[in-house]
């Protein structure tokens, strides 16, 4: 266990003095304490993990109304006149806000991916880890502000660690830790 301690040590080191004051530590679980005796049976060709459709329909959304007054005060600039300081910064303001909105949400290779779970291992892109090469698999959650951020975090036997962001995922660490368990079980049977 002295390699979860080590990397537990090696995230607090990374802490700013804020989250020290505040006690905002990392907080680490094992998939196994998470799963308990539960576990979600997958299919045979694995379960997919990927970004939150729900989070991605309200951004949609928010995008396709701002698109709207995009619009709007580009016609009120078009048809005007005289140039609208005003109305000009708005418009590049909600601009910057659409091109920041739909890199965050559909884009960002930090955020948006999938992670394929099946008996091979876990995969994420081109990159495997078998379950062999794997020591031990928890979740960690640290606090962000007033959100709660999860990471997937994979032991390897070569002592590296790899850690997954699970930040626009759509589901609970609860459920990733049974599936998780589960397709565990089964690859070591």
């Amino acid at each position: 266990m002295s390699y979860i301690d080590d990397f537990i040590q090696a995230e607090q080191q990374k802490m700013n003095w804020f989250d020290r004051v505040f006690r905002n530590y990392p907080q680490f679980r094992t998939t196994r304490f998470l799963a308990g005796n539960d576990r979600i049976k997958g299919s045979g060709n694995g379960v997919v993990i990927g970004p939150s459709l729900w989070g991605r329909l309200i951004t949609g959304i928010i995008i396709a109304f701002a698109t709207l007054i995009w619009a709007g005060l580009l016609f009120i600039q078009v048809f005007n006149k005289k140039l609208i300081p005003v109305v000009f910064s708005f418009w590049v303001f909600i601009t910057l806000m659409i091109i920041g909105l739909a890199y965050q949400a559909y884009f960002n290779k930090r955020y948006v991916y999938k992670i394929f779970i099946n008996t091979e291992g876990i995969r994420r892109g081109d990159d495997l880890v078998r379950w062999d090469e794997m020591v031990e698999t928890g979740i960690m959650n640290k606090q962000k502000g007033r959100a709660t951020n999860y990471f997937l975090v994979l032991f390897l036997e070569n002592g590296s660690v790899v850690k997954h962001d699970l930040y626009l995922m759509g589901g609970y660490p609860e459920k990733y830790a049974r599936i998780i368990e589960y397709y565990k079980e089964v690859a070591i049977k």
